[in-house]
C-alpha cells in the first residue's frame, strides 16, 4: 500500500481544529458524550433547563457508566423521553475480547458505522494499563507499525475515545480490577486528532467523571512538532515521543513524518520546556534487528537526548506478517540499554505482552485474529 506523502501532512492548526470528522449526515443528533460541562449547560440552555442538569447528566456518563438516558434516574421521565429523541450518548459498543496466555487483553470495539477499533488492556501486578486508540487507521506511513498498512479513515471523536475506557471498565468489573493508566499508544497518530484527544483526556481527568490524574494519563507522538509544544502547554499529561532513529536518514526511511520534522526540530520541543516539566516527557525507541540498533546508534541517541535528562523506553520491534524487519535478539536490547546507561541516559526496557493475540506495539490492526 502507498502511504501518503509526508510532506502533504495537514500544517498545524492555528486554533483547534480536528483534520478528518464524520460528515455531517452521519451525526444527525449532538453527542452528550463528547461535551464538557460547559458545553451540556449550553445544551441544556437550549432546552430551558438550568445548569445544574449539565452537572447531573455529565457524572451519570463519566462517574456512574450510564449508556441510555432512560437510566439517568436524577431526571423526570419527561426529560429522559425528549433527550432520546434528540441527542445521543456516544456509540461505540464492544465486539469481542481475546485473552492472551500472559493476561494482556485486546478488546475489539466497533463505531455506530461499524468501523472496527482496538485497545488493550495490560495488567501488571497493581496496574491495569489501557492503550486506546484515537484514529480510525493511520496516515503517518511508520514501516515498523501495521496500523500503517490501514488509510486513515477518520478521527474519532471524543466520546468514542473515552468509550474505550468506560467499556473496559465494565468488563473488568466482575474481575475486581481497575484501569490506573491510560496511554494514547493505540491505533492513529494522536496529534492528528488534535481535538479529540484534547476533549476525552479532559474528560477522563474531571473530578465528576472518570477523575484520572494527568500522570496517569501518556499521549505518544511520531513528532508532528508544532502539535506537541501546543499540546504540552493545553494539558499536564505525559508526552511520549517516538523518535526510533539516531539520524535522520534512518529516521525518513522508518518514519516518513521526519521528512517534514526531523529529529533536531522535534528534540528542539522537549528541549523548550522547563526541567520541572521534563518529568512528564519520554523518548520511545521501536529497535529494529540490523536497522537501528547497533553501539553506534545508541551512543549517537545518548549524545541527542542526554541534555534533556529524560528517559528512553527501549521498544523491541514486535514482527508482523508481511513485515520488512526482525526483533533484535534480546542480548543485542541489554548490549543498547547498557550503552545507554554508560552514557547517563536514564533506561527502560518495555516488556513485550501479547504478541500471540496481536496485541503488542506496533500491532493492532482493527481485526479480531480469529
Amino acid at each position: 500500500m502507498d502511504h501518503p506523502d509526508p510532506m502533504d501532512l495537514t500544517p498545524p492548526p492555528e486554533r483547534l481544529a480536528p483534520s478528518i470528522e464524520l460528515p455531517s449526515s452521519a451525526l444527525q443528533k449532538p453527542d452528550l458524550k463528547s461535551m464538557s460541562v460547559d458545553d451540556l449547560a449550553e445544551f441544556f440552555a437550549t432546552l430551558s433547563e438550568r445548569r445544574f442538569r449539565a452537572d447531573q447528566l455529565f457524572q451519570a456518563i463519566h462517574a456512574q457508566g450510564v449508556v441510555r438516558f432512560e437510566d439517568v434516574t436524577t431526571f423526570p421521565l419527561t426529560l429522559r423521553q425528549k433527550l432520546s429523541q434528540i441527542a445521543v450518548l456516544g456509540g461505540m459498543t464492544l465486539d469481542s475480547a481475546l485473552q492472551s496466555t500472559d493476561g494482556t487483553v485486546k478488546l475489539l470495539m466497533r463505531t455506530a458505522q461499524n468501523e472496527r477499533v482496538e485497545s488493550v488492556l495490560i495488567p501488571a501486578d497493581d496496574r491495569m494499563t489501557q492503550c486506546i486508540s484515537s484514529q480510525v487507521g493511520c496516515k503517518m506511513g511508520c514501516t515498523f507499525c501495521l496500523t500503517a498498512t490501514m488509510p486513515l479513515r477518520r478521527n474519532l471523536r471524543p466520546s468514542e475515545i473515552v468509550d474505550q475506557v468506560y467499556h473496559a471498565r465494565r468488563y473488568l468489573n466482575d474481575s475486581g480490577k481497575k484501569i490506573t493508566n491510560v496511554v494514547y499508544m493505540g491505533m492513529g497518530e494522536p496529534l492528528d486528532n488534535f481535538v479529540g484527544v484534547v476533549k476525552s483526556a479532559r474528560l477522563l481527568m474531571h473530578p465528576n467523571g472518570a477523575a484520572f490524574g494527568a500522570r496517569r494519563i501518556t499521549v505518544s507522538t511520531s513528532g508532528l512538532a508544532p502539535r506537541m509544544q501546543e499540546f504540552l502547554d493545553l494539558l499536564p499529561v505525559k508526552l511520549a515521543l517516538s523518535l526510533n532513529a539516531s539520524d535522520n536518514r534512518t529516521r525518513s526511511a522508518v518514519m516518513p513524518v521526519n521528512r517534514k520534522y526531523d529529529i533536531a526540530e522535534v528534540l528542539a520541543v522537549l528541549e523548550s520546556r522547563p526541567w520541572a516539566d521534563r518529568q512528564r516527557l519520554t523518548i520511545e525507541y521501536v529497535m529494529l534487528g540490523g536497522v537501528n540498533d547497533t553501539e553506534l546508534d545508541a551512543r549517537r541517541l545518548a549524545n541527542l537526548v542526554r541534555k534533556l535528562g529524560i528517559t528512553v523506553n527501549l521498544i523491541p520491534f514486535n514482527p508482523f506478517e508481511g513485515a520488512a524487519y526482525r526483533r533484535p535478539d534480546e542480548d543485542r536490547v541489554n548490549q543498547f540499554a547498557r550503552v545507554l546507561v554508560a552514557e547517563h541516559v536514564a533506561v527502560t526496557v518495555r516488556q513485550s505482552r501479547g504478541r500471540d493475540i496481536g496485541a503488542a506495539c506496533g500491532m493492532l490492526d482493527g481485526v479480531d485474529g480469529t
